[in-house]
């Protein structure tokens, strides 16, 4: 969501709280679905990287599992 559009939002949950939440719950969660596919980015850059970690270790000759 951004800072900016988080602390608009938390101005307006302020101002009025009997506001159906409702309306915003698609924000919400397009926001989710952008962290949950940051997160899967993150997890399998990671993956990668310790294949390609593993390999040269083993070309070194290093047990790749101890470190």
């Amino acid at each position: 969501m951004g800072p900016r559009r988080q602390a608009k939002l938390r101005a307006i949950g302020a101002k009025n709280k009997g506001q159906d939440w409702q309306n915003y719950q698609p924000l919400f969660l397009k926001a989710q679905r952008r962290v949950e596919r940051r997160h899967r980015k993150e997890r399998v850059d990671l993956m990668i990287y310790e294949k390609q970690r593993q390999e040269i270790l083993k070309d070194l000759g290093a047990d790749p599992y101890v470190d």
